[in-house]
């Protein structure tokens, strides 16, 4: 079966996967509503509290985060040597990561706090450019996940895994992240996808390729 396999595909663009592993370090949760998706407060996407792919420059960045009072949940680090991705993560919920060797930020991914679902996605932002599916579990155990790209805002949005090969979609499906990247970054991203990307025929089942 030809599926793509999370920490297979385009590892550097995966820019919740260390934000989701991080150990939460201060005692305060952090909640960001939707994070400016459709209230566009301070700003919409691509642009997330302030922070804009492709321009905001680290220094800004933590500026921000320590504007906000989240600092003390966040922890930088640094894999460039192994994966090429450095940024900053922040009580497992949000994750910044810059361009390999600089300063400027690459990406940024977000879990809204606030209840989204694939039908309010749809109604802003009409349907998606293209979706994903991605083998997320173990042969034994499989897992399917499905994200949907929207290359106006250089966004895609990922949904929740869900159990065999076949994903099931409704109106009712609740976002679980969202991610925005620099034109660039989104560029080299559906590169190394293309193969994979399948489109987008409504609400119901679609099944891994």
């Amino acid at each position: 079966m030809n599926s793509v396999r999370y920490g297979l595909l385009c590892g550097i663009l995966l820019i919740l996967a260390q934000g989701c592993t991080l150990e939460q370090r201060g005692t305060t949760s952090l909640t960001i509503g939707d994070g400016g998706f459709f209230s566009q407060d301070p700003c919409g996407p691509p642009c997330f509290w302030g922070i804009v792919p492709g321009s905001t420059e680290e220094k800004e960045v933590i500026r921000i985060l320590k504007s906000r009072g989240i600092w003390e949940t966040c922890e930088s680090f640094n894999n460039e040597a192994e994966s090429g991705v450095r940024g900053i993560t922040c009580a497992r919920v949000l994750g910044v990561h810059f361009k390999r060797g600089g300063t400027i930020v690459a990406g940024i991914g977000f879990s809204p706090s606030s209840e989204i679902t694939v039908h309010d996605v749809l109604g802003r932002f009409g349907e998606p450019d293209y979706i994903l599916l991605t083998d997320m579990g173990l042969p034994e155990y499989p897992e399917t996940g499905m994200s949907l790209y929207y290359e106006r805002i250089t966004t895609k949005i990922d949904l929740p895994a869900q159990d065999n090969f076949v994903y099931s979609v409704s109106p009712f499906t609740k976002i679980e992240s969202i991610g925005y990247f620099d034109v660039d970054e989104y560029e080299a991203h559906k590169t190394c996808i293309f193969p994979y990307l399948l489109t987008w025929h409504g609400y119901g089942e679609y099944e891994q390729p």
